[in-house]
């Protein structure tokens, strides 16, 4: 018996990914996620190309969060690689291989502080109305 082949998912362009990343941040803001950062890590580390930082202020709400972001990125045919501490709720990763994000509670984000571990990346700026400042 033979077996089938399983599709490799085709590489998003520059544009793609970069309409990928304004759309799944619009859905972690229609969850009311906080304090969103974007970075470049493509100079920085050899895992990942781009990294999504936000809060979430309880273990549901992230969750939610987290759903939001899956459900956009299925319209991409982007699934995670993995996702990591959804039961907790406290720091979520979704693992989408060329990005990763990380939906953190206050505490837990400011304790890592990975804005900080990535000072070098780049920040995108993205043109996306009504992002929530820090308070």
């Amino acid at each position: 018996m033979r077996q089938k082949k399983k599709k490799t998912p085709k590489s998003l362009s520059e544009k793609e990914k970069l309409s990928f990343l304004r759309n799944i941040t619009a859905a972690a803001l229609s969850k009311n996620a906080q304090d969103i950062v974007l970075l470049d890590v493509q100079d920085v580390v050899s895992y990942t190309n781009y990294i999504m930082i936000c809060t979430g202020n309880s273990d549901r709400q992230i969750c939610a969060i987290a759903d939001e972001i899956n459900k956009e990125a299925l319209k991409y045919g982007e699934k995670p690689y993995s996702i990591e501490g959804y039961e907790r709720g406290y720091w979520v990763i979704v693992d989408f291989i060329d990005t990763v994000v990380h939906i953190f509670q206050r505490e837990p984000r400011e304790f890592y502080n990975l804005e900080g571990l990535f000072a070098e990346a780049k920040r995108i700026e993205l043109d996306i109305k009504n992002q929530r400042k820090q308070k």
